[in-house]
């Protein structure tokens, strides 16, 4: 099993963890690979952590100014020689078998399909990396049983988007001129993945955890703008054709959910910033908020007494 993989990193400011990111490829028990680094115009030491590496395999493209995770992605892929492509941010790490044991499920599996598991949620701490747990259960509520599951547009809505870095045929992407959406800077790989489902690709969920998730304080996950690049991007879609009546109908379902976790986002925001009146006037108008507020407060005091335990950094 030599078939070349390229995995792709976008980078951007990324000094203090791009290392260990770099160190779990390069520790991969699958050797045949390349990693393509593409740094954003980092202001940081960055490139230099990248070239402090003597490994023929890592390959570094610089940006002249920064053009989003998107576009670092797109570059990647032009630039890719492999037959397959792994996804990695550059805050986060794989375990070493993850590459061995994606690929061959996917060589079994051929280039209709792209496969991705679970993300192990970890905190960062003092003392390294821990486990939090799957993202899938927490997130999602979604208990992936058996060696792995085949899902379609429909299914991975009804899942609500679960979170994947998958590996993906990457002769079969440029053949079909899928790329990543560079205006969008939250939200832009679900986009491409919905990109892959729509032009006839299916997605095989594998139900082990080999991707290591870093809850990064000041990711893009955390950016407060997050939201709004979620709505330009379903808008896009709505727009878009060769879609079915009923995946519209996701998109819209999902558009309203977002505009309504706008309207959440707002309501806790004033609470955490104690501007109790503002918080309290938009709840009269909207008063459901406290209903969601209370709903949500078990999960928020699960993921805060995981934070406290395990000594880790707030997002």
């Amino acid at each position: 099993m030599n078939n070349l993989v390229s995995v792709i990193v976008p980078a951007y400011n990324a000094e203090k963890y791009i290392g260990e990111a770099i160190k779990s490829v390069l520790s991969q028990t699958y050797p045949y690979f390349e990693l393509i680094i593409v740094d954003d115009a980092s202001t940081d030491s960055s490139v230099e952590v990248v070239r402090s590496f003597n490994d023929d395999r890592i390959r570094l493209i610089q940006h002249d100014k920064n053009r989003g995770p998107g576009a670092a992605r797109n570059t990647a892929i032009e630039a890719a020689k492999g037959e397959w492509m792994a996804i990695l941010d550059a805050d986060d790490q794989w375990l070493p078998e993850r590459l061995e044991k994606l690929m061959k499920i996917a060589l079994k599996a051929g280039e209709e399909y792209f496969i991705a598991d679970d993300l192990l949620l970890v905190f960062d701490t003092p003392s390294g990396l821990k486990v939090w747990g799957s993202s899938w259960k927490i997130y999602y509520k979604f208990n992936c049983k058996g060696e792995f599951k085949d899902i379609d547009l429909e299914k991975f809505a009804q899942l609500s988007f679960p979170g994947i870095k998958p590996l993906i045929p990457l002769k079969k992407i440029k053949n079909l001129n899928i790329w990543f959406p560079e205006d969008i800077y939250f939200g832009e790989d679900l986009y491409f993945w919905i990109q892959l489902l729509k032009n006839g690709l299916k997605l095989r969920l594998v139900c082990e955890s080999l991707y290591l998730y870093r809850i990064t304080p000041g990711s893009l996950t955390a950016n407060p703008n997050r939201l709004e690049h979620l709505i330009k991007m379903n808008e896009r879609l709505l727009l878009e054709e060769n879609f079915s009546d009923r995946e519209r109908i996701i998109f819209e379902k999902q558009l309203e959910k977002i505009n309504k976790e706008k309207e959440y986002n707002t309501f806790a925001t004033l609470l955490k910033q104690k501007k109790f009146k503002e918080a309290l006037s938009l709840g009269i108008k909207k008063p459901n908020l406290f209903g969601k507020l209370l709903w949500r407060l078990p999960k928020s005091l699960r993921y805060r007494t995981a934070l406290w335990l395990n000594r880790g950094k707030d997002r």
